[in-house]
This record gives C-alpha cells, structure tokens and sequence, in this order.
C-alpha cells in the first residue's frame, strides 16, 4: 500500500521543528513553536493548528521564512503556510494562565493592604501624607 505523500510530509512536522530550533533561543522556541500542531501538509501548502489568533498572526509576521525554510529542509519545497486555531479548551496557553496568576496576585495584595495596620494606630499622624 502507497503512502500518501501528504501524510509522510505531515509526519515531518517533528523534523521541520527541530530544524527550527537551531534558528531560535530556546525561549523563543519554547514560546512560540512548542504548542504548535500540523494539521494538514502539502508540498503546496502546510495548515498549522495555533492556540489563538495572535498566535497566528506573530507566527506570520515574525516567523513565516523560517517555517517555510524549515520545510524546505526536510521535504524539499516551501509550502504557503496558512495557521488554523485550535477551537478546543486545551489550547489555552501559558498566556491565559499568566493573567490568572496575576488576578490572583492582585486579590493578595488587596487582602494585605486591608489586614495591614491602619495609619492612626502605627502613631504616625494622619494629617501628612506623601
């Protein structure tokens, strides 16, 4: 049985990341390609599965030659890169779960300012202010 062309190029996905990864810090890496799935794969075209849409448009305005060289490396052409976002709850990234932390922080800081001793009882006097 013939594999499909399409399938074994998709299966390289692996190989064109880790040629990606010798073009970036690691944190940029890590960043932006480490959530990234590919969905479909051609030699015309490769549809890549991002979180957001965000997502999709710095992958497209900082990152797409180094993609498509990537490809050119492992399957030999420079497919069109096009970028779908995931529609599911996982694909949430670390972004999301930052603005939370940083919610939660301000809810801890609110319960400080409010437990910390009044000014009136710290024996300053309350007529200075800074």
């Amino acid at each position: 049985m013939k594999k499909n062309p399409a399938t074994k190029q998709c299966a390289a996905w692996s190989d064109v990341l880790t040629s990606i990864k010798t073009e970036l810090s690691e944190q940029s890496f890590k960043t932006w390609f480490e959530c990234i799935t590919c969905v479909s794969c051609s030699s015309d075209a490769a549809v890549l599965l991002v979180p957001d849409k965000f997502y999709a448009e710095w992958l497209e305005d900082h990152y797409k030659e180094i993609v498509r060289s990537a490809f050119y490396k492992v399957i030999g052409t420079k497919p069109q890169i096009k970028y779908e976002v995931s529609k599911t709850e996982h694909s949430k990234n670390s972004m999301f779960n930052a603005v939370a932390d940083l919610k939660n922080k301000d809810d801890i800081a609110e319960n400080i300012r409010a437990s910390a001793p009044q000014a009136s009882s710290t024996g300053l006097n309350e007529t200075y202010t800074f």
